[in-house]
């Protein structure tokens, strides 16, 4: 039987028709046979359905023609049905996958946009052994988005001076962004490196040898950009700073390097030269012992807000270390206080030495992220502890990921297989091997133990892309 379901015009009600056929044992078929099939809305209707044909293939009535025409508009419609179907089947399934990434995937640009940037101070790799075999730097640029190597500083004539970061650790930093694309940049100036920045302020001439040095620096060691710690007073020096700043955006972006900026909250940054700037990383306010509470920190954010910077633009200050109430200067690395004291992630001060706890830090990331600021940046690494169960950094990027509660691979998963099917089907017709699309759909579901990390960094599975190719906190102008 091959059932359709033509509409009767007369009662306009879809009425069922069968066409019947049977064949002898001596294979001649038997047609002409006549059936009443009833609607099952209406059984005492019916309406006779004559089958007419004729024997063994002969001309008849043209009953013959009508059975082939009606047969081969069952078939074409049973087939276009059964991929309807099949259709509608997978449209319901991939519905299902994207409505649970929905409202994660609205927050996957911010996600991928917040940072988690680390300071390390060149000071600090004497006194840890594993630096040179490539270890540290491996475990650092998996966990941040950012490493910023701290310090350098202009020369007299107002060229960059180099000598204070060691090549070989600048060369193995970038060996160890590659593998997990992190951005690395040069830090210039801080506590005693910035006794020539008075001068290159004010001449125009030593800007440009500094411009053109530096782009030639960064550019051999393959960096990412680079970032200002200016301690200077005055507004007359404040102002220059924030003129110098433009200069350096201007010079460095047809090269599509970074300009960012390490400010106090208190600082001006009215003007125009620090919204230039791609970020503002603020220090952390520690003064006394409520600065480092996490109410602190978010007070020291919005005084800079109110001053005129985009939220985007700013990253909030992490300390890595401790202060003692009992003078300003008492500093105690985070690293010293684990190893001594072994304080409970719930606590944040031991014997009068106040510190950001793991809780805390848990607490300041997630309410970076709430108030859209660009991320949060910790001074610094070095003085971070080297189990990652207590690490700051750690602890960082572990909120970071519990934020989007799953890791960038599985949250791309639903709408990257659509593209996936997608290019299967181009695979196909351009004739290329199937077995392509496989492996790509093995990468995105399947990541290898290599790119899913170790530990407690597990959640961070996919390479962040390097910000100079897509210069995701510029704007589109400047683009």
């Amino acid at each position: 039987f091959f059932f359709a379901f033509p509409c009767d015009l007369r009662s306009t009600r879809w009425w069922p028709m069968a066409v019947i056929t049977e064949l002898r044992d001596d294979g001649t078929e038997i047609v002409n046979s006549e059936v009443t099939v009833r609607s099952r809305r209406h059984p005492s209707r019916g309406q006779a359905v004559v089958a007419q044909g004729t024997k063994n293939g002969q001309k008849g009535g043209g009953g013959g023609g009508m059975k082939k025409s009606t047969v081969t508009c069952i078939l074409v419609c049973s087939t276009c049905s059964m991929l309807l179907v099949l259709f509608g089947t997978l449209l319901a399934l991939t519905s299902v996958v994207v409505h649970r990434n929905v409202a994660r995937e609205r927050n996957l640009e911010k996600i991928d946009n917040f940072v988690v940037a680390a300071y390390l101070r060149d000071s600090n790799l004497e006194s840890i052994k594993d630096w040179d075999d490539g270890e540290r730097w491996d475990r650092m640029t998996r966990l941040a988005t950012d490493v910023i190597l701290h310090s350098v500083e202009p020369a007299a004539d107002g060229s960059l001076d180099t000598r204070h970061w060691p090549i070989n650790h600048v060369r193995a930093a970038v060996k160890a962004r590659k593998k997990h694309g992190t951005r690395i940049l040069l830090s210039v100036g801080g506590d005693d490196r910035g006794q020539h920045f008075e001068s290159l302020l004010h001449s125009r001439e030593k800007q440009n040898k500094f411009h053109e040095t530096a782009i030639k620096y960064l550019k051999e060691l393959d960096l990412d950009g680079l970032d200002f710690d200016y301690r200077g007073e005055g507004a007359k020096s404040w102002e220059a700073y924030g003129q110098f700043l433009a200069n350096t955006k201007q010079a460095l972006l047809p090269h599509l390097l970074l300009v960012t900026v390490m400010v106090h909250p208190f600082q001006d940054l009215s003007h125009a030269g620090f919204k230039m700037a791609h970020r503002l990383h603020l220090r952390p306010s520690d003064l006394v012992p409520e600065h480092f509470r996490t109410d602190g920190a978010v007070k020291g954010v919005k005084t800079a807000l109110a001053l005129g910077p985009e939220p985007a633009r700013v990253a909030m200050g992490i300390p890595c270390y401790g202060r003692d109430s009992s003078g300003p200067l008492a500093l105690v690395p985070y690293r010293q206080i684990m190893n001594k004291h072994f304080p409970k992630p719930s606590v944040n001060e031991v014997k009068g030495l106040h510190f950001n706890g793991l809780h805390m830090v848990d607490e300041k990331v997630a309410k970076a992220f709430d108030l859209g600021l660009a991320g949060v940046v910790l001074w610094e690494a070095g003085q971070d502890s080297l189990d990652l169960r207590y690490s700051l950094l750690n602890a960082m990027n572990r909120v970071k990921s519990r934020l989007y509660g799953v890791s960038k691979a599985d949250s791309r998963h639903g709408l990257e297989s659509l593209l996936v099917i997608s290019q299967a089907v181009k695979n196909f017709a351009t004739g290329q091997h199937a077995a392509l699309v496989w492996q790509k759909l093995q990468e995105r579901w399947f990541p290898s133990a290599e790119e899913e990390g170790e530990g407690p960094a597990q959640g961070e599975t996919l390479p962040r892309k390097p910000l100079r190719r897509d210069q995701r906190n510029m704007g589109r102008d400047e683009l």
